[in-house]
């Protein structure tokens, strides 16, 4: 941090994200130093695993910082550290009973939002969908006529000879 008064700051944390720090920590050199819309718009834009929990970080950060009522246009990416997190261990059979070790690596990623002097006009807007709601489509007056079960029951029981011609058999 850059030696700013606390009451300017906001933090978000997560741990035990399930993906190897080395690549969370690509994601994190790319945002470090952005405004918080700017930062939003390159994770939502870019194709890796680990840019949609990094943004849901982002927009928690966010909303602590809106509880401790900064201003949230003018939030820049202060600090953001990938550390190394617990490792879990699993085994993976080979040839000739040889056994490989597999290690699955897991992350904590915290992250720290200051609130900088200047107000820079952000270049990226993001506009959220809204959410629509799906309504049953109705015809006017034209329901379709559900065949009855006995009907299809009678149907397949019908078949002549069914079982005479699976088990017929040529005797020598």
């Amino acid at each position: 941090m850059s030696g700013t008064d606390t009451n300017k700051i906001s933090r978000a944390s997560i741990r035990n994200l399930n993906i190897s720090p080395r690549k969370v920590r690509l994601v994190a050199d790319l945002i470090r130093g952005m405004e918080t819309s700017d930062a939003l718009a390159q994770l939502e834009l870019l194709n890796k695993r680990s840019s949609q929990p990094l943004a849901k970080l982002l927009k928690s950060a966010i909303a602590n910082a809106k509880t401790k009522g900064l201003d949230i246009n003018r939030l820049v990416i202060d600090v953001i550290t990938v550390d190394k997190g617990r490792m879990l261990k699993r085994a993976l059979a080979r040839g000739r009973g040889r056994v490989s070790a597999i290690q699955k690596k897991q992350s904590h990623v915290s992250l720290v939002l200051r609130e900088s002097d200047t107000v820079q006009k952000s270049r990226f807007v993001i506009v959220e969908k809204p959410k629509s709601t799906k309504q049953p489509k109705q015809t006017a007056g034209s329901k379709k006529a559900k065949p009855d079960r006995k009907d299809e029951m009678i149907k397949k029981e019908k078949k002549p000879n069914f079982v005479k011609k699976l088990f017929q058999r040529k005797s020598v």
